[in-house]
């Protein structure tokens, strides 16, 4: 079976599903963490705002995760390659944090919201992916 332990985006409905509640909160912490690490080094806000925009952020595509969970469970826990979806997943996080962060820094200029988003999820699924492979998940 496959597992994933990142729910802190859309993959968070599937992570849910699978790994439950506490493997949730958890992933949720480490990735707003690491998220708001790199909005920072981007130079995007300082660091309390960073913060607060990767939180919200990472609700924001976590609860549409959690939704589609809840409406696809049954394939989700019956699928043997968990690939697709965790692709799926990074991608439309990348469009939801995208479109939220262009609303949340309207200072900024246009693209660097949906960069911003691109490398964060890139960041986020990669550390989630390398601990999933470190602990036979993968």
């Amino acid at each position: 079976m496959y597992h994933v332990f990142n729910p802190s985006d859309v993959i968070s409905g599937p992570a849910l599903v699978i790994g439950g509640t506490l493997a949730a909160a958890i992933a949720l912490g480490v990735a707003v963490v690491a998220e708001a690490l790199v909005l920072l080094a981007l130079r995007w806000a300082p660091l309390l705002r960073s913060a607060r925009d990767a939180l919200i952020v990472n609700m924001a595509s976590g609860i549409v995760g959690i939704v589609l969970a809840v409406v696809f469970a049954s394939p989700l826990l019956a699928s043997d390659s968990g690939w697709p979806i965790a692709v799926g997943s990074w991608a439309l996080s990348v469009v939801i944090e995208g479109a939220i962060l262009q609303r949340l820094g309207q200072e900024q200029p246009a693209w660097r919201p949906w960069t911003f988003a691109l490398i964060m999820n890139v960041v986020s699924y990669g550390l989630f992916f390398g601990l999933g492979a470190a602990l036979g998940s993968f």
